[in-house]
């Protein structure tokens, strides 16, 4: 019978600089290591496997970036804030890579409004239409049903707290 470790390489492809997890992933890309009736993180299993558990508080991390890596010289054990401070070194975090998509003001940087801001379920002619319909009366329950979003919002866009960049 394999040991832990055998089963845990043989799931490993060890051709490139980052050796990669082939099993089971995780949506968000992470691999998953199925061992002792638990589910693991592979990369934070091999790691604690080798140098022992984490500290509380404290993260398995990748200097190389590859969220499918399980090389354990690829591997670093610090904060959530060192994580970051290492993504942001590298030029890899959120704002970094998508600054248009940033959700923090910066003085050079348009805010993005509306429609453009990319969750949005209404344009600017929904908003007005809503206005409209509810200066007329109309039961911000019944304009919830039909925009598909909540009454609560409704009412908001109705009352100018919504969208306040639309007349």
């Amino acid at each position: 019978m394999a040991t832990d470790l055998e089963k845990f390489w043989s799931r490993v492809d060890m051709s490139g600089e980052c050796w990669l997890w082939t099993a089971s992933k995780a949506p968000n890309g992470y691999g998953r290591f199925f061992n002792s009736n638990k589910t693991h993180a592979a990369h934070r299993w091999i790691f604690e496997k080798l140098t022992g558990p984490l500290p509380s508080g404290m993260e398995c991390c990748h200097k190389c970036d590859v969220k499918a890596c399980v090389r354990p010289d690829h591997l670093f054990a610090g904060t959530r804030s060192d994580n970051m401070r290492d993504c942001a070194n590298k030029g890899r975090n959120a704002m970094q890579l998508r600054p248009h998509r940033s959700h923090f003001n910066t003085p050079n940087r348009p805010q993005v409004r509306g429609e453009q801001q990319g969750h949005s379920k209404l344009t600017e002619g929904d908003v007005i239409e809503i206005r409209f319909l509810r200066s007329e009366g109309f039961p911000a329950a019944e304009l919830a049903a039909r925009f598909s979003i909540s009454a609560a919002h409704v009412r908001k866009l109705a009352a100018g707290k919504a969208w306040r960049h639309l007349p």
